[in-house]
This record gives structure tokens, C-alpha cells and sequence, in this order.
């Protein structure tokens, strides 16, 4: 991960298994958001979103399975 001022990014691998990153992504948001709560800090969902970047020629990221941060859906570009 990597944070500024008022800016965090989180950057995983998953090669070529998708599917098997979204849990751990869903686990490290978990542990933002759990984090956040403690120290009076709000993340801003409406500013959050997540990116896949992939080699695939036929990736369509409707196939990518949902990643949360507490209740909220983060929307993947």
C-alpha cells in the first residue's frame, strides 16, 4: 500500500486469477476501513475506485467479482 497526505492506494497481483485477489482486496479494504474507524478518519467511497490492469485482450471487468469497503460497492474503471 502506499499513503500520502490524504491519498491511499492499494496494489495487489493476481497474474492471471482474478478471482482469487478480490477476497484478499475485500480483506485489505476491510482492514482500511476497520483502521479509519479507529482513528476518527472517513474514507470517502464516492472517490474510491479500483483498477485492473491485465494483459488479456478479452478481459471485460463485468466478470470481475464485487469489491467492498464496508456496505459500499467500489466501482471498478
Amino acid at each position: 500500500s502506499f499513503a500520502y497526505a490524504d491519498d491511499l492506494a492499494l496494489a495487489l497481483a493476481a497474474g492471471d486469477m482474478i478471482n482469487r485477489i478480490v477476497p484478499n482486496m475485500n480483506s485489505a479494504l476491510q482492514t482500511v476501513d476497520r483502521w479509519s474507524r479507529e482513528v476518527n478518519l472517513k474514507v470517502n467511497v464516492h472517490k474510491t475506485e479500483a483498477m485492473v490492469f491485465t494483459q488479456a485482450t478479452n478481459a471485460d471487468k463485468r466478470d470481475i467479482p464485487t469489491i467492498t469497503l464496508g456496505e459500499q460497492i467500489i466501482p471498478v474503471k
